[in-house]
């Protein structure tokens, strides 16, 4: 069965990434030059026009163009801070974790989102996920620039981009925390093994998120329709086991899973202080304390 999910996905990525003509492309800015930087850049090419990095450097007030946000999570309140208001419509950002909250403190409505499924080696290689999405003022910019690298995207709605973008935390906050506490298991063992266990956190979890979607929908055309759309857990299990088959031998990162962790389950844990998860959690040695929704929200 895992062999035959993976062909067709295999067959599915080629597909969608040779929709999208490899042409000339608005000049772009890049920020931040970590892996997935690196990638982007490769693909860009000569249509990348400026690069500076994830601390240094102006990003240009004047100009059009796509600004490509590569950083880190823990970089992006100084990325918006250099970047004057009448170029914030030109943030593309393409971090992992629940970023509606900061989005909305921050006023940015009119940016384009990408839920990227795209693992980027050192040397700047890809492997395609195959899920990648993405929706805004330069979604079909994202999505030619990452045919060129032989990665699959799709745009989409603004209510599918927001439902994406909840699968993707759901899936960034539960996996490495199942993985961890079974010592480091695969994803894919997870898939097939702990199928209960997925179950249990996304029917605890999903509500929560998708209460943030409904808290965002006044100012977020598609959020309502994106929350209404998540009402039953088990399409968005089988979209979560699905991704974890086609994986199935990664381990999630801890060391990552911290790092980005006020951006994934503690992100969740300042919205809802949920049993299962924080059992987990405090299984792992997290300090839930930090990030109840008794304490002051980060944003």
């Amino acid at each position: 069965m895992r062999e035959i999910i993976n062909q067709r996905r295999s067959t599915h990525c080629k597909r969608l990434a040779s929709v999208h003509v490899v042409a000339s492309l608005a000049p772009a800015t890049l920020v931040g030059y970590g892996r997935v930087g690196k990638a982007i850049a490769k693909m860009l090419g000569d249509d990348l026009s400026t690069k500076i990095s994830e601390r240094d450097g102006s990003i240009p007030g004047q100009g059009k163009g796509p600004i490509y946000v590569c950083t880190t999570n823990d970089a992006l309140d100084d990325i918006v801070r250099r970047t004057t208001p009448a170029r914030r419509h030109d943030l593309i950002f393409l971090q992992n974790g629940w970023l509606l909250p900061w989005l909305e403190y921050n006023r940015l409505e009119d940016v384009t989102l990408v839920a990227l499924y795209m693992a980027a080696a050192p040397d700047g290689n890809v492997t395609d996920g195959c899920r990648t999405v993405a929706c805004g003022r330069w979604a079909d910019h994202v999505a030619t620039t990452l045919a060129r690298g032989a990665v699959s995207c799709s745009v989409v709605s603004e209510s599918a981009i927001y439902r994406a973008l909840t699968e993707k935390a759901l899936w960034a906050s539960i996996f490495w925390l199942l993985s961890d506490v079974l010592g480091g298991a695969k994803v894919g063992d997870i898939a097939v093994r702990h199928r209960a266990d997925v179950e249990a956190l996304v029917d605890e979890l999903l509500p929560v998120l998708r209460g943030g979607l409904e808290a965002a929908s006044v100012n977020r055309a598609g959020a309502f329709e994106a929350a209404q759309s998540l009402r039953d857990p088990e399409p968005v299990v089988s979209a979560l086991l699905e991704y974890s088959v086609s994986i199935a031998h990664a381990v999630p990162s801890r060391e990552m899973a911290l790092a980005e962790f006020g951006w994934r389950n503690g992100a969740i844990l300042q919205m809802e202080s949920t049993p299962l998860h924080c059992s987990l959690l405090q299984r792992v040695g997290i300090d839930i304390g930090r990030y109840s929704k008794k304490q002051t929200a980060r944003f």
